[in-house]
Order: structure tokens, then sequence, then C-alpha cells
């Protein structure tokens, strides 16, 4: 499960752009990734909380 956290993380990393909710989910259904409520649930973060981080480090 953390394999499929690190590369959903990864993914918003690579493309360096705020994504929607709706955006992530329909990335989320192509490349396989968690869906918004596993990243939710495992980080105990919102997803707007988790995007400004990812932006932030980018």
């Amino acid at each position: 499960m953390n394999e499929a956290y690190n590369k959903s993380l990864q993914m918003m990393k690579y493309l360096k752009i705020r994504l929607t909710r709706k955006q992530y989910t329909e990335l989320a259904k192509r490349f396989n990734l968690l869906s918004i409520q596993s990243l939710q649930f495992m980080s105990k973060r919102s997803y707007e909380s988790i995007m400004r981080a990812i932006l932030k480090d980018a």
C-alpha cells in the first residue's frame, strides 16, 4: 500500500500543477493511482493540504 501511496505522490510532483479533485480522479483511473479518499486516509490530511505540500516542495 505504501508503494501505491508513493506512486500517487510522485505523479503529483511530476506534473507540478494544482489538480482539482475531478482532474486527479481521472488521472488516478488512467494510471492506477490511489483515490483521493485513500490518500487522505493514509496521510491523515485533506486533499488540499496534500497538494499544497507537494507544490511547495516541487
